[in-house]
Parts: structure tokens; C-alpha cells; sequence
């Protein structure tokens, strides 16, 4: 498990949370948890329960929803 601080700063150097005390991001690292994902990996399909939140702290996601063909059609790559 990652020290509270590092997950603190990460969290802190986004600009949704920049504005949040000390306090209130030690309480939002303590529900934060790092998780990898292979190349090519779902990490989430359309109609999943948005519950979550992802932050990219390394690497790049593609967000792709079915073409009527039956290809993916790339929304947007974070």
C-alpha cells in the first residue's frame, strides 16, 4: 500500500482537488487505491455503474464505444 502522503499528492496536483484542505484530502487518500492495467485491458463498458473514479497517473486510455459496423470508434485518448 502507498503512503497517505504520496497518494495526498497526487490527488492535491489535480485541479479538482487543489482547492481542498489538508484534511479533506488525507480523508479522500484513504478510500484512493493504485490499480495497473495491461495494454489493451476494459477497464470499464458502457452501462457500468459510475461509482468510481479513475485518475491516470501514468500511461494512456482510450475511450472507444462501438461503431454500427461493429468497429470501435476512438471518442477521445487520455
Amino acid at each position: 500500500m502507498e503512503p497517505i502522503q504520496q497518494i495526498m499528492g497526487l490527488l492535491g496536483g489535480i485541479p479538482i482537488f487543489a482547492g481542498l484542505s489538508s484534511h479533506d484530502l488525507e480523508i479522500l487518500s484513504q478510500s484512493a487505491r493504485r490499480q495497473s492495467f495491461k495494454a489493451d485491458e476494459v477497464i470499464c463498458q458502457q452501462g457500468d455503474p459510475g461509482h468510481t473514479l479513475f485518475v491516470i497517473v501514468s500511461g494512456l486510455v482510450r475511450i472507444v464505444l462501438p461503431s454500427f459496423e461493429g468497429q470501435e470508434a476512438v471518442l477521445v485518448l487520455l
